[in-house]
């Protein structure tokens, strides 16, 4: 099969974070050609340190890259052509497309987890034209098309885990230096929009209770001792994530700038720390597979919508209620309790145990789930073999 996919870049890098991402799958796991089409290689360059913004055309990984001009020059468009986000195709293409019959063309929607999302998910519109684009709407449960899951993704993960050296020589490379006679920081990854309540968030943090117990003998006495050493946080930012200049942080809290990471690298990021904050949709899906306590900040949009989404999520999962309170919390700054309380009470021991259990438990449930690439390629195959048949 060979497959032309479409991306324009709008605002951040979720749009191309997700298509090289499904990209990739599409051709190392399915053997599907993949031509991808980009319209901004300075952006996508971010997220693939392989990128050459200079040429038109390159090829990474087996996959054909090239700078899509909206009004350029249109080669004989492949059976297969994925839209993704929406994104418009130019009459050029629309033409050639018809001229073909063309069998196959695939709308990938944004990632939903709201009920409606499963009576769209596969519904087709035809137009005028002839032809007939099928609507993919990224999802949380079988009636969806998935979530982007690389076949040893959690393999992986599990093994990246279990090698804390491997963790520690990562931390070196990205530039974080963890003293090894110390106890280990308590580290959290932070990549949140600019209009996120970075003051509240390292308020909360005062009070964080992942502390060490540490046994001593009175030497006068003989008789045990138990203190309470308080832990260190080490938050861990990506260059670009602004932060406000007032900024306060609390005397056992440090942060630090690291480098914007390769999506390989993000995910060994995610895998290590031990609470990570994502934003939009790529870094959420992949903190979920990561299976550590998460907090996503979702992209806002007019009217709040954004926050029927975020709690048509939540009620999909079953986080504790402080976990909840908090993630709504950090995307609705009137919120009642408010984002430090909210995030204070989810981070009692209690709590964040619970946190913890509880996000392992739902990426293995959702693991169980067919995966995003492998539902389109199966679409894919039955829908250009229909066609030749026919």
């Amino acid at each position: 099969m060979q497959a032309d996919i479409f991306c324009q870049i709008v605002d951040h890098y979720g749009d191309i974070g997700v298509t090289w991402r499904l990209a990739r799958q599409l051709s190392s796991e399915h053997h599907i050609d993949i031509r991808l089409w980009v319209d901004d290689l300075n952006v996508f360059s971010h997220i693939e340190s392989r990128i050459n913004t200079q040429v038109d055309q390159q090829l990474i990984d087996q996959i054909d890259i090239r700078r899509w001009l909206i009004d350029g020059p249109v080669p004989n468009p492949y059976p297969i052509v994925i839209t993704s986000f929406s994104c418009p195709l130019s009459p050029a293409w629309v033409k050639r497309m018809v001229a073909q019959s063309h069998p196959c063309w695939v709308e990938l929607e944004y990632l939903s987890a709201e009920q409606w999302v499963e009576s769209h998910h596969g519904l087709t519109s035809q137009r005028a034209d002839g032809l007939a684009p099928t609507f993919f709407y990224p999802g949380f449960s079988e009636y969806t098309a998935g979530l982007i899951r690389e076949h040893d993704l959690l393999k992986k993960r599990d093994a990246w885990q279990a090698d804390v050296k491997q963790q520690k020589q990562f931390l070196e490379k990205i530039g974080v230096h963890l003293d090894a006679e110390q106890t280990p920081p308590f580290l959290i990854s932070l990549f949140a929009y600019p209009q996120a309540p970075y003051q509240s968030f390292f308020n909360a943090l005062n009070d964080l209770s992942a502390l060490d117990t540490i046994d001593s003998i009175d030497r006068v006495t003989s008789i045990k001792k138990i203190k309470i050493k308080r832990q260190s946080v080490h938050v861990l930012i990506p260059e670009g994530v602004t932060l406000p200049d007032d900024l306060i942080t609390p005397s056992h809290v440090t942060w630090q700038r690291i480098p914007f990471l390769t999506q390989a690298d993000y995910d060994r990021l995610l895998w290590t720390m031990n609470l990570n904050i994502v934003r939009g949709e790529d870094s959420f899906v992949r903190a979920l597979w990561a299976g550590k306590p998460m907090i996503w900040h979702i992209y806002r949009q007019t009217e709040n919508t954004h926050l029927t989404k975020l709690a048509a999520w939540l009620a999909r999962t079953t986080l504790p209620q402080p976990v909840q309170e908090t993630m709504m919390a950090w995307s609705s700054p009137d919120r009642n309790p408010p984002l430090e309380t909210a995030l204070s009470t989810a981070l009692l021991a209690p709590n964040w145990a619970a946190w913890q259990k509880k996000a392992i438990e739902y990426t293995q449930k959702t693991a169980l789930l067919p995966d995003l690439a492998t539902n389109l390629a199966h679409f894919c195959q039955a829908k250009t073999k229909n066609t030749e048949s026919g």
